[in-house]
């Protein structure tokens, strides 16, 4: 396995969080994925994946609505982005979060760790979101999608080299919640361009690390890509003949799956047990044995998540969606002796 931590079930989040103080962000992040930590990013102070995913590139306008481009800024900066892709040079795309300049002050705190991980949002998702001057959104945009998918493959690189000043190993998703629209009305681009930009992104180091909004979307991917960690929501059992021979073929491989598991609405909080939750991932571990691939197999390979962000929750049950996705990877690992 080409992971730089152990899978066996541990429990780990996206990232962004409905915080405001950055300590108390971290304290929440330390206390339930204490091995697995992701850097907390503070929504509601303006750090959303598509705020930060944006931000830097030439001729873009972000507001609380919408993100908007000037074409011809954006082209009239490409030589200058292309000149730092073909070099590697990060130090035009770095941000400013909240939470990494505490990694320097919770040294102590990151004893157990062993793995960092942080999030960057896909450039499909992101070209789906920003539009031009005629509101169109620019993923038709074959040159544009090019240059996104080059500053976001620079901003994860940067960012993973921050995580790795620790000390510790680094892990940073490419989070596509809208994969989906390549092969929607929404796009005119062949899928394969579109594709293309994506794996750009993801880059050539290990681990390559996804992160798919939806189970199904895992079709899209062409089928001789290597992704190290393949995170998606956990699949209904009745997904088992669409979707499970990739999954599969993952497991066999020994990569990474990340189940999204925990509801990440109020309302599903409120009704879900980590007892119930396990039923449901069990009946997924038994789908999967007539491919051929047995349940010691997919947890040897499994994390435990939420379903997706926890950005949008109210702080309370955000703190609910972390103590029961860390109870739910207890109950696994203890049930089927993985401690």
């Amino acid at each position: 396995m080409s992971l730089p931590f152990r899978p066996k079930c541990q429990p780990l989040q996206l990232g962004p969080l409905p915080y405001v103080d950055v300590t108390a962000a971290w304290n929440a992040v330390l206390q339930y994925t204490p091995e697995l930590p992701a850097l907390p990013l503070l929504i509601r102070e303006g750090e959303t994946p598509v705020t930060l995913a944006a931000e830097g590139f030439a001729g873009i306008s972000v507001n609380q609505a919408t993100v908007t481009i000037d074409r011809a800024a954006a082209l009239k900066g490409l030589d200058t982005l292309y000149a730092d892709y073909l070099r590697g040079t990060t130090a035009h795309h770095g941000l400013e979060l909240a939470a990494l300049p505490r990694l320097t002050h919770i040294e102590s705190a990151l004893r157990r760790v062993q793995a960092i991980f942080g999030l960057m949002l896909g450039p499909v998702s992101l070209a789906h979101l920003i539009v031009d001057e005629q509101a169109e959104p620019i993923i038709n945009d074959h040159e544009l999608l090019d240059g996104l998918a080059k500053h976001l493959f620079l901003r994860r690189l940067w960012l993973k080299s921050m995580f790795e000043r620790t000390g510790k190993s680094a892990v940073v998703w490419v989070y596509e919640p809208y994969l989906n629209v390549v092969s929607s009305a929404f796009s005119s681009q062949p899928p394969d361009e579109i594709m293309g930009a994506l794996d750009q992104t993801l880059g050539y180091e290990q681990p390559r690390a996804l992160w798919l909004g939806q189970a199904e979307t895992l079709l899209a991917l062409p089928e001789h890509w290597r992704i190290d960690l393949l995170g998606l929501p956990l699949p209904q059992p009745e997904q088992i003949d669409l979707i499970g021979p990739r999954i599969a073929e993952l497991i066999k491989q020994k990569r990474g799956i990340a189940w999204g598991i925990v509801p990440v609405s109020g309302e599903g909080l409120h009704s879900a047990t980590a007892g119930r939750l396990a039923a449901r991932f069990e009946n997924w571990l038994r789908a999967l044995e007539p491919l051929g691939v047995t349940p010691a197999d997919v947890l040897a390979t499994s994390v435990i998540m939420p379903e997706d962000s926890l950005a949008y929750l109210e702080r309370g049950d955000a703190e609910r969606a972390l103590a029961l996705t860390t109870e739910l990877s207890s109950l696994i690992r203890q049930s089927y002796g993985l401690d």
